[in-house]
C-alpha cells in the first residue's frame, strides 16, 4: 500500500480546491494541504500542516489562513499525555483529545480513521479539537466513526450532522457528500 500521497480535492458546495500531501517517515506521519476557497464571496488561502506519530497521534498542528489581507495563524503542540498548548500556554479545554479537526478540509478525518483502524461494522466515538471555518473558533467536538464498508465509513457528529465518506486504501477521503471530492491522485510511492 503506497503510504505517501497527493492528491486534489475541490470543493462541491462552493468554489474552491485544495492540493494535499501525505509523507511517511521514520517517526510519523505528515499531512500537508494548500486550500483556497470562498465563503460568502470572501477569498481564503489555507496553509497547514499536521505531524503524527506512528500510531496516528497528533502531535504538531500548524495552520496559516489568509483572509484578504488579513491572516491568522495557529500553532498547537499535543504532549503525550494529550495535553494540547498553544503559545506555551495549556488548553486545558482540549485535554484527553486525539485528533485535530480543521473544518476547511476532509484530511482530518483520516487521523481517526487511521488511528482507530476499525474493523467493518465496528463504531468509535471521539472528541476532537475543531477549528471552525470560517469563524476560526476551536473548540472541543465530539464524533463517531463506523466502518459501514471496507472502503466506506458513517461520520456523525455533535448537532446531528451525519454523512457517509468514500475512503481510499490509505484512509483518505475520495468523496465527502455535498462538500468535497477527489479529483486527482498519485501515489509517490512507499515509506522508508
Amino acid at each position: 500500500m503506497a503510504t505517501n500521497t497527493a492528491l486534489v480535492w475541490r470543493r462541491i458546495d462552493r468554489p474552491g480546491a485544495e492540493y494535499f500531501s501525505l509523507k511517511a517517515s521514520k517517526t510519523g506521519w505528515q499531512l500537508m494541504g494548500t486550500v483556497v476557497v470562498t465563503d460568502e464571496k470572501r477569498p481564503f488561502r489555507i496553509q497547514y500542516a499536521i505531524r503524527c506519530d506512528r500510531t496516528w497521534q497528533t502531535r504538531r498542528v500548524k495552520v496559516k489562513i489568509a483572509e484578504g489581507a488579513k491572516v491568522h495563524q495557529f500553532d498547537l503542540r499535543v504532549d503525550a499525555d494529550r495535553r494540547w498548548w498553544q503559545a506555551g500556554a495549556g488548553l486545558l479545554a482540549f485535554r484527553g483529545c486525539q485528533d485535530i479537526d480543521l473544518g476547511f478540509t476532509p484530511a482530518t478525518n483520516t487521523l481517526p480513521i487511521r488511528r482507530l483502524n476499525l474493523a467493518v461494522g465496528e463504531s468509535a466515538d471521539v472528541v476532537a479539537v475543531w477549528l471552525q471555518f470560517p469563524s476560526l473558533m476551536l473548540r472541543p467536538f465530539a464524533q463517531t466513526y463506523t466502518r459501514s464498508a471496507e472502503d466506506r465509513y458513517r461520520y456523525a457528529s455533535e448537532g446531528g450532522y451525519v454523512n457517509e465518506l468514500t475512503v481510499d486504501e490509505v484512509g483518505l477521503v475520495r468523496t465527502y457528500p455535498d462538500a468535497w471530492v477527489c479529483e486527482a491522485s498519485d501515489n509517490l510511492g512507499t515509506p522508508p
